[in-house]
């Protein structure tokens, strides 16, 4: 269904559409608007029908750490698309710029192909460059911060910025971006000879399909690490929980801090099974792990 009205005029506005599809996990319920913006234009569109009707603006990448409320999600659900996707590398100036909806492995490959690492860390991380921004993603001792040159944001008024990392507030899987992050640029780093960029990708990523789970229905690491003491997946492991399941939702076997599911869960069961979780670390560890991955719409 399309919103009636003939506003905003370039951009497609549909009803209900199912959230599911459009996340790793594949569960939860509907948006009740969501649009694909090709462009910028097209996304302050977006916002004004979202400010025009007094609804939440939700960004959704590629929904790799996301856990979708079930039922109908109240607000305008905004996939950027289009114009985007494009990463351009500039090698004379020792940077690559990409647009939010740029997958991060793409951009990590297409760097390596050329002779750099700097951004490898990012070749197994299943999501978006502006998801990476806004969440300071990281792997393998590196993360967003360390290479970010700047991003572009716009607000929810429309207002665009280009933003220095030193305004962001980085932390660990965390950042204070404030809007929509739009696009990024990094620095490539020293152009090494050969193959060696692609050979260093390709032994992260062998390393990284070792030790995780092989459904793909999953969201990536659950808790972030605490600052000290053991990771989360050893602490859940150690409370033995691997295996532990509610309705459809699962403690991975294979790596503890990694949840699965089958075709039977619901958004509910992810969400009870990471409160139980962590409240049995609790009390065996007395540890409040904290979560990475992120609820829709709660966290938006």
């Amino acid at each position: 269904m399309t919103a009636t009205g003939v506003y905003p005029a370039k951009l497609t506005i549909r009803e209900e559409v199912e959230l599911a599809p459009m996340t790793t996990l594949g569960v939860g319920g509907a948006a009740r608007y969501f649009c694909e913006p090709m462009d910028l234009p097209g996304l302050l569109e977006a916002l004004d029908f979202g400010a025009d009707r007094s609804l939440k603006c939700i960004l959704l990448g590629n929904g790799s750490n996301v856990v979708v409320a079930d039922g109908v999600v109240e607000a305008l659900v905004v996939r950027l698309a289009g114009s985007f996707k494009t990463i351009e590398v500039d090698e004379p100036s020792g940077v690559v710029t990409a647009g939010a909806a740029a997958m991060m492995p793409a951009l990590a490959l297409q760097c390596a192909k050329l002779g750099y690492t700097n951004l490898n860390f990012l070749g197994g991380i299943p999501g978006t460059v502006g998801g990476g921004v806004a969440m300071n993603a990281g792997a393998h001792g590196g993360d967003i911060s360390s290479v970010l040159e700047w991003a572009e944001t716009v607000d929810l008024s429309g207002e665009m910025a280009r933003q220095d990392p030193s305004t962001l507030g980085f932390g660990y899987r965390d950042s204070a971006v404030g809007g929509i992050v739009t696009g990024g640029c990094f620095r490539l780093g020293e152009k090494l000879p050969g193959t060696v960029a692609m050979d260093e990708l390709k032994a992260q990523l062998a390393i990284r399909k070792k030790r995780q789970p092989s459904n793909p229905r999953n969201c990536g690491s659950v808790f972030k690490n605490p600052p000290e003491g053991l990771p989360a997946g050893t602490l859940i492991d150690q409370t033995n929980l691997k295996g532990f399941k509610v309705g459809g939702a699962m403690v991975s076997r294979k790596h503890a801090n990694w949840f699965e599911v089958d075709t039977s869960a619901t958004g509910g069961d992810v969400r009870v099974l990471i409160s139980e979780v962590k409240e049995k670390v609790a009390a065996v560890h007395g540890i409040e792990l904290e979560r990475e991955v992120v609820y829709l719409p709660e966290d938006f």
